[in-house]
């Protein structure tokens, strides 16, 4: 038997058997066999299959995460970093499909006490993008009589229940649904007499 080089390994064969096989029908026997190891090896790195699903999709928001507080920082209206926010969320599905497929199913929880790295940074997420659309209704973009939190979790539910439909190849392109996606959440958040550009209107259309 081969002993795994580290976790980054096992979280790689299991994101991919994940995809390929969906959790439910993933075991950690058949991930163990893919890595050449005895399933108890595995128990030095995790406790339960749900706690390497809480690793895989953890590290996938953990790299989204750090994008966007790069983007939440950039000297531009609110509206062109929301826009830039979410299609880095909407491109971060389509760039690890067919594993995104399997981010939001409901595993049984980690044994009790084991850390979930997911949770945090999910509350981070949503504060960076609440803090935008905060930006916008104070700079008069946004409309002052939504609920920025509502809007905020809606434009989050929007794209993450993308990863329960797509399927790379179909009659849209990611670029495409994220235009359709980013022009609904804006139009309904622009506060009335708010024009949109050229400049702008092209960033939604462009599929560059």
């Amino acid at each position: 038997m081969t002993k795994v080089r580290d976790l980054d390994q096992l979280l790689d064969v299991a994101a991919r058997l994940f995809g390929e096989l969906g959790y439910e029908a993933t075991t950690l026997e058949r991930i163990a066999q893919e890595l050449g190891i005895l399933k108890g090896s595995l128990y030095h790195y995790i406790s339960s299959k749900a706690e390497l699903h809480s690793l895989v999709t953890g590290r996938r928001l953990a790299m989204l995460v750090d994008e966007v507080a790069v983007i939440a920082k950039l000297d531009l209206p609110a509206d062109e970093r929301l826009e830039r926010t979410l299609r880095a969320h909407l491109r971060t599905i389509d760039e690890f499909h067919p594993e995104s497929s399997q981010w939001f199913v409901q595993p049984a929880p980690p044994r009790q006490g084991a850390a979930n790295p997911s949770t945090e940074l999910n509350r981070r997420y949503e504060h960076i993008l609440n803090s935008i659309v905060d930006d916008g209704v104070s700079a008069g973009l946004f409309r002052n009589d939504l609920d920025s939190q509502v809007a905020t979790l809606s434009m989050l539910g929007s794209c993450n229940w993308m990863t329960r439909w797509y399927r790379q190849g179909d009659r849209l392109s990611i670029e495409e649904i994220a235009n359709a996606i980013i022009t609904l959440a804006l139009d309904g958040l622009r506060a009335d007499g708010v024009a949109v550009d050229g400049a702008q209107r092209g960033m939604l259309t462009s599929t560059n």
